[in-house]
């Protein structure tokens, strides 16, 4: 994760938004070791996907040692884009005034391999001061801006048109070249399509791997159903909460295990806040 600069810009932004991610600050606070995280639900801005990452105990420290600041990141979710954003971080009180807030900066966000999609804060705020602003109820609210030029017209931002036309390749098997084996079951898909959106399908289907020579592709340690979830989001770009909320805490821990897996960061986020759902209960 990358410390932005303290240059700060300002910028004509063609889309800027505003959000609001109320946190439980006393029950992440006592959940949560140093460098594990709460992640907020995924949100468009500019036709990229972004998540907030906020650290009750630290990113960047060594396990055993105690975090005296938290640190607050935001995330690029669209698989291998790059785009320049103007972002800033605000602590509200109750009344809705700023407790503590950061000039806008601007980074360069890339989802692409070897580069920084998240930038932020390792040292946004200490935790006694933090501390002594909360609410009884321990709830924090993280007020972020966020402005980026609009995405280029493609998968990623369409409606209907291209991103239609692919999930009717996958919904009717249009032209399937080649075959995944799970558990014994044929799986189809498109090879470009899956390139498209992971990287390491890419390697698997058009690199100097095993696969890339093979028509049908054995997948293990991996369940079917799993599998074709995981493909349901790579043509839908998708897994809508109304329907990943109901799917069993197994399924769910297995797909957010295959969306690792394959560099699917999107459905990670949306696999860890089902999961976190279920530990509220």
């Amino acid at each position: 994760m990358e410390v932005p600069s303290l240059q700060s810009y300002s910028l004509a932004l063609i889309k800027s938004s505003t959000h609001h991610i109320e946190i439980n600050y006393s029950k992440s606070k006592h959940l949560a070791a140093v460098n594990q995280y709460v992640c907020s639900p995924p949100f468009s801005v500019g036709g990229y996907d972004w998540a907030l990452i906020f650290y009750p105990h630290g990113s960047k420290l060594k396990e055993g040692q105690k975090g005296t600041y938290v640190s607050v990141y935001l995330k690029l979710l669209t698989q291998m884009m790059e785009v320049d954003a103007e972002f800033s971080f605000k602590v509200l009180h109750k009344t809705g005034m700023p407790i503590f807030l950061t000039e806008p900066i601007l980074s360069t966000f890339s989802s692409h391999p070897g580069k920084s999609s998240t930038w932020g804060y390792p040292n946004f705020v200490s935790t006694d001061k933090l501390e002594a602003h909360l609410c009884k109820d321990g709830m924090l609210v993280i007020s972020f801006n966020i402005g980026v030029p609009s995405a280029p017209s493609g998968i990623y931002n369409c409606a209907g048109g291209l991103c239609d036309d692919i999930k009717k390749l996958w919904r009717e098997g249009e032209r399937f070249d080649v075959t995944f084996e799970v558990e014994g079951e044929k799986i189809f898909a498109h090879r470009f399509i899956l390139a498209a959106r992971s990287p390491v399908f890419a390697a698997e289907l058009y690199g100097s791997m095993t696969e890339a020579k093979s028509s049908c592709i054995e997948i293990k340690d991996m369940k079917a159903e799993v599998f074709r979830a995981l493909l349901r989001f790579v043509y839908t770009d998708d897994y809508e909460t109304d329907k990943i909320k109901f799917l069993s805490v197994e399924l769910v821990h297995d797909l957010f295990i295959a969306a690792d897996r394959y560099a699917l960061e999107k459905l990670k986020v949306q696999c860890q806040q089902r999961l976190c759902m279920a530990l509220s209960i």
